[in-house]
């Protein structure tokens, strides 16, 4: 995907070009490797509906040998169409973008994570990723692989470092309940994934700061949030919580 939008940015920006400056396009060599010999047989065609038999050899080469089932990529693209399902087609409009499809992208995003709630994967690779509006759809095959895998460890009581893009999605779950029986539950491996997570990260601290009075206003939580504040030694981070019009 990544590669098939950069290919048409750049066609954009070479239409632009001057005359001078455009790129000539490259010539194409073509590899008589990727050919096949089709042998026909020596029956005569007779009549307007006649069948004439083909007879491939060497249709698919050695080296091109058919990729094995791979069920996880197959729930991936399955989650993938979520989002093709509901995708608007003026997407492109910045102004459109900026409160309906902030909005749809929500939607999205909780969907597939309601379908991807349960799901615990095993991966050795551990891939980077990095991304201003983290989320699911953005991620490559081996970046889901190894979120997923960093999820199972997390709900095992393993917290470890990862991009910080990846510790977004994982508050971004809790923040929607994805992976918990109710919101009580989300609170609390919400503040124990900040205060391990932290350790290695502290920008987090500025936007579960702000999340946790949030997740108390939205979900109604029997416990007041000052309450919840002293409980948990937080005072320091909302300094006007005494004020009426805080």
């Amino acid at each position: 995907a990544f590669q098939l939008f950069e290919q048409i940015q750049d066609e954009k920006e070479e239409a632009l070009l001057p005359a001078e400056h455009a790129v000539a396009p490259e010539e194409v060599v073509l590899n008589e490797d990727i050919y096949c010999e089709i042998e026909y047989d020596s029956t005569p065609v007779r009549g307007e509906n006649a069948d004439v038999q083909l007879q491939a050899s060497h249709l698919i080469p050695e080296r091109m040998e058919e990729r094995p089932k791979d069920e996880i990529r197959e729930l991936f693209n399955r989650m993938r169409d979520i989002a093709r399902e509901d995708r608007y087609l003026n997407f492109g409009s910045r102004r459109f973008f900026d409160r309906k499809m902030q909005r749809e992208n929500a939607g999205i995003f909780y969907r597939q994570g309601m379908m991807m709630k349960d799901f615990e994967d095993e991966y050795e690779k551990k891939v980077p990723y990095s991304s201003y509006f983290s989320d699911y759809q953005m991620m490559g095959y081996d970046q889901l692989r190894t979120y997923f895998t960093w999820r199972t460890q997390i709900r095992q009581g393993n917290i470890t470092h990862l991009s910080l893009s990846y510790a977004f999605v994982y508050l971004y779950e809790l923040l929607n309940n994805i992976g918990v029986d109710d919101p009580r539950e989300g609170l609390e491996r919400l503040m124990l994934f900040w205060d391990a997570y932290r350790v290695y990260d502290e920008s987090v601290d500025r936007y579960v700061v702000k999340w946790l009075k949030d997740y108390h206003i939205y979900y109604s939580l029997e416990q007041s949030f000052p309450d919840f504040v002293k409980e948990n030694g937080l005072a320091a981070y909302y300094p006007n919580l005494s004020d009426s019009d805080d």
